[in-house]
C-alpha cells in the first residue's frame, strides 16, 4: 500500500534488455552460433564508439534508420543522432523545478535495486515491457527471430520470480510467424507472474491489427485470459505509421509517433471488428498518450455513420465498444488533457480478478443497461427505474449516466454508495461504502444533471452501510438522512435490514421517502407490512425476475419431456391471459 493506503502498479516499467549480456545462458543451443555473431557485431559497434543500438539509428547493428536530424538543418553529415532523451526526468509535465531522481541502469539486471527504487517511487507492482524486443521482427532469419524471443522470455521470468509478489511480465509475441507466437503463449500461460502479451500497434510487413493473419493471437490470449498490451515504439520495427514521412526528425518521431501509431491501432482494432469477434478479449494502448482519445473517438464515430461499408465488421458506433469495459487506456498522469479526457470518454464497465488467475467479469455495462432499459420502458405504461449501480465512473460519468436514462426514457434511477472499483454484490462479505463526502458528491451529480434535463426524473440513493466493514446501523441512519439533505436524492433505501425493528428505527429517523429491501429478514415484507411500518414504497423486484425464471425452466423441463402436448396444455391452463397470441384457424 504505498501510496494513500492504495495499492500501486506500474504497468508500463521497463527493462533495457542487453541481448548481447543477458541471454548467454538462455539462448536455444542451435542457435548459438548466430547469436555469438550478434555479440561480436555488437562489440564492434561499441570498439566504433557508438552506443549499443540494435535498431533505430544510423549505427544500429541489426537495421539502421536515419532518427536524429535536427529540425531546420539539412545535412547532419553524420554528426548528429538519436536523442537518449537525457533531460527527460525534468520534462514530465513541462514546468517542473527540479528533475525527478535519476533511474539507475541496474534496475534493468539487479532485482534488489529494482526493488529499492520502486520502493522510493512509491510503487507496489512493476510491470515490465522491454525496449526493444518486439524490433526482433526485422531479423531476415525467422529462427533465430523466434530463439531471441525464448530466450528474452527466460531471462525475464527467471528476473521477476526473484520477486514475485512485485514484478509481473509481459510476453512478447512473434506477429510475423504468428503459429510460433501462439505457441510460446501457451508454452508460458501458467507462469503466475506472466500479467500479459506484449504486441506492437502494427504487424510487420505493413499489417495493421484487424488483419486476419493475427486472429488466431487473439483466439489464445481471450482463451487463455490474457489481455493483449499494444505498446508502442518510437522508430524502430515494426515501424508505426508516418515513421518514412518526417525525414529523421526526431522531435517529432517521439512527439507525434507513439500517439499516431495508438491511434491506428485503436481504429484496426475497432473498426476490423476484433472486439465482436473476440467477445471476452482485452486489450491495452500503452504509452502512446491519453489526451488525442476523445477526438479520435469522434471521427471513428462519424466515420463509422458516414461509410459503413468499409468497416462490414463493425455492428456499433466505436465508443459503444469502449464503453463495454474491455478496452484499458494508459493516460499519463502529467497530461493536461486528463480532466478532459475523463468527461468526454464514454463510462465502462467494471473488471474483476479471481485469485491466482486474471480474468474479465463480463456482465451488462452501463450503455447496454440504459438501451435494454430503454426498451422496457418504451414497451410498457409505467415508470421504469434503471439500477445504475455506483454509478459507472466519477463525477462526469455519473452526469453522462443520467442523461442518457432520461434520453432513454427512463423514469428515475437507483445509485448506491460502494466503491467504483470495489463494488461487490448485495450480500456479499466484506462490502465496504464510500466517504460520505464522496457518497453525497454522487448524489449531488446526479441531482445536477437530472435538473438540467427532467427535474421529474427521479434519483434513488441505495445505502450499504448497514453490514459495511466500515459502516453500522448508527452509521446507516446518519448517510440516509446525509442523502436526503446534502445530498438532494429524492427517495432512499435501506439494504440491509435484520430486523422489524431496524427498519422502525430507519422510519423514524428519515422523514423522507424511504424503502427497505430484504436483507437479512426472514421473508420480505407484505404490503400491509410496508404501510403498518410507514412505508410508502415496496421494493419487489425479485417478483418478476424470479418469477419469470422459475415458470420459463419449469415449461421448458415440461416440453422437453412431453414435446408440443407440453405447449397445448399451457396454452389451456393460461386461456384467456393477454399475453398469449391467439391464431386465426384455416376456414
Amino acid at each position: 500500500m504505498s501510496w494513500n493506503g492504495e495499492i500501486v502498479i506500474d504497468l508500463d516499467s521497463h527493462v533495457v534488455e542487453r541481448a548481447d549480456r543477458f541471454y548467454q545462458d538462455y539462448i536455444d543451443p542451435s542457435y548459438r552460433e548466430a547469436y555469438q555473431q550478434l555479440c561480436d557485431g555488437v562489440a564492434q559497434q561499441a570498439k566504433a564508439g557508438h552506443r549499443y543500438s540494435l535498431f533505430g539509428s544510423r549505427t544500429s547493428v541489426i537495421e539502421q534508420i536515419e532518427t536524429g536530424r535536427p529540425l531546420g538543418t539539412r545535412d547532419t553529415f553524420g554528426l548528429t543522432r538519436r536523442s537518449g532523451m537525457e533531460g527527460g526526468r525534468k520534462a514530465f509535465p513541462p514546468g517542473r523545478v527540479d528533475a525527478l531522481p535519476p533511474i539507475r541502469p541496474e534496475a534493468s539486471w539487479d532485482v534488489k535495486v529494482r526493488i529499492e527504487d520502486m520502493d522510493r517511487a512509491m510503487v507496489d507492482v512493476g510491470v515490465l515491457y522491454p525496449t526493444h524486443v518486439s524490433s526482433y521482427c526485422a531479423l531476415r532469419d525467422g529462427g533465430f527471430e523466434n530463439a531471441l524471443y525464448r530466450a528474452y522470455h527466460r531471462w525475464v521470468a527467471d528476473f521477476c520470480a526473484q520477486a514475485p509478489k512485485r514484478l509481473k511480465w509481459t510476453l512478447v509475441a512473434n506477429m510475423r510467424d504468428v503459429a510460433a507466437g501462439v505457441a510460446e503463449v501457451k508454452h508460458w500461460a501458467r507462469d503466475p507472474n506472466l500479467a500479459g502479451i506484449y504486441v506492437s500497434p502494427q504487424a510487420p510487413d505493413g499489417k495493421l491489427l484487424d488483419n486476419p493473419d493475427l486472429y488466431p493471437l487473439y483466439e489464445v490470449a481471450q482463451d487463455l485470459e490474457l489481455p493483449l498490451l499494444a505498446h508502442g515504439g518510437t522508430a524502430r520495427p515494426p515501424y508505426a505509421p508516418g515513421t518514412f514521412d518526417l525525414d529523421g526528425a526526431w522531435f517529432l518521431f517521439h512527439s507525434f509517433g507513439n500517439p499516431w501509431a495508438g491511434m491506428a491501432a485503436l481504429g484496426a482494432l475497432i473498426g476490423g471488428g476484433i472486439f465482436e469477434m473476440f467477445r471476452e478479449l482485452r486489450v491495452a494502448i500503452i504509452e502512446t498518450g491519453g489526451g488525442w482519445l476523445p477526438l479520435a473517438m469522434d471521427r471513428l464515430d462519424t466515420h463509422y455513420l458516414m461509410s459503413p461499408g468499409h468497416v462490414p465488421n463493425l455492428k456499433r458506433l466505436p465508443r459503444d465498444v469502449l464503453a463495454e469495459g474491455r478496452y484499458f487506456h494508459a493516460i499519463d498522469t502529467w497530461e493536461r488533457s486528463v480532466e478532459f479526457c475523463v468527461q468526454e470518454l464514454p463510462p465502462t464497465g467494471r473488471t474483476r480478478t479471481r485469485r491466482g488467475r486474471r480474468a474479465c467479469s463480463r456482465s451488462p455495462v452501463a450503455t447496454e443497461c440504459v438501451q435494454f432499459g430503454g426498451y422496457i420502458a418504451r414497451a410498457v405504461s409505467f415508470p421504469v427505474i434503471l439500477d445504475g449501480d455506483t454509478g459507472h465512473g466519477g463525477p462526469p460519468a455519473v452526469r453522462r449516466l443520467v442523461h442518457e436514462c432520461i434520453r432513454a426514457g427512463l423514469a428515475g434511477i437507483r445509485i448506491d454508495d460502494q466503491p467504483i472499483e470495489g463494488k461487490r454484490s448485495t450480500q456479499s462479505l466484506g462490502i465496504e461504502v464510500v466517504s460520505r463526502d464522496a457518497a453525497v458528491e454522487r448524489y449531488q451529480v446526479a441531482v445536477r444533471a437530472r435538473d438540467e434535463l427532467d427535474s421529474s426524473f427521479v434519483i434513488m440513493a441505495q445505502c450499504y452501510a448497514r453490514d459495511a466493514v466500515n459502516g453500522g446501523m448508527g452509521e446507516l441512519l446518519e448517510r440516509l438522512n446525509l442523502y436526503l439533505t446534502h445530498g438532494c436524492a429524492d427517495w432512499v433505501q435501506f439494504e440491509s435490514p435484520h430486523s422489524v425493528d431496524e427498519v422502525r428505527q430507519a422510519r423514524a429517523a428519515v422523514s423522507g421517502t424511504l424503502s427497505v429491501m430484504q436483507g437479512k429478514l426472514p421473508k420480505p415484507l407484505t404490503l400491509s407490512e410496508h404501510f403498518a411500518l410507514g412505508l410508502r414504497v415496496a421494493w419487489y423486484t425479485f417478483l418478476p425476475d424470479q418469477v419469470l425464471k422459475a415458470t420459463s425452466w419449469d415449461f421448458l423441463r415440461e416440453f422437453k419431456a412431453r414435446d408440443i402436448d407440453a405447449w397445448i396444455d399451457f396454452r389451456a391452463k393460461h386461456d384467456g391471459n393477454p399475453y398469449l397470441r391467439t391464431r386465426p384457424s384455416s376456414p
